[in-house]
């Protein structure tokens, strides 16, 4: 006895692509994008977008949502993708940068207190507490 199986049109992957941007337009390199059953959380596929921002993976049918994670942007989570039996482009969501600006910064330093040199010790006694103290005269 001989037989054949086929799968369904609706068990075949799916191709689900995309690219991501960041506010100026500007293509995002090497973004991390997760997908995950959109009931019980569970992660099914992952990859890192390309150079130029696009990415591009497969999946069966069935709910999910993408999150994406880059280095200096806010995560984003991307609900509600329905796999059915056609490509999905999702277009190219825009990342908000999470860089905060800061006020200037004072770097100041101090000369260490001993310094080895070939030859010789050099103690520096400028700033040693043992040396501070007030300077009294009396006549």
């Amino acid at each position: 006895m001989l037989a054949f199986a086929q799968a369904s049109k609706s068990e075949h992957p799916v191709w689900i692509r995309g690219a991501f941007v960041d506010e100026d337009n500007k293509p995002i390199p090497f973004a991390s994008v997760a997908l995950y059953q959109a009931t019980g959380s569970a992660l099914v596929t992952g990859l890192v977008s390309d150079d130029a921002g696009k990415f591009e993976l497969q999946a069966k049918p069935g709910h999910y949502y993408l999150k994406v994670t880059a280095l200096s942007y806010q995560d984003k989570t991307i609900p509600d993708i329905h796999v059915v039996d056609q490509a999905i482009q999702i277009g190219t969501p825009v990342l908000k940068s999470s860089a905060k600006k800061l006020d200037e910064v004072i770097v100041t330093g101090e000369k260490s207190q001993m310094e080895l040199s070939l030859d010789k010790r050099i103690f520096n006694v400028g700033k040693d507490l043992a040396n501070a103290g007030e300077l009294r005269q009396t006549f």
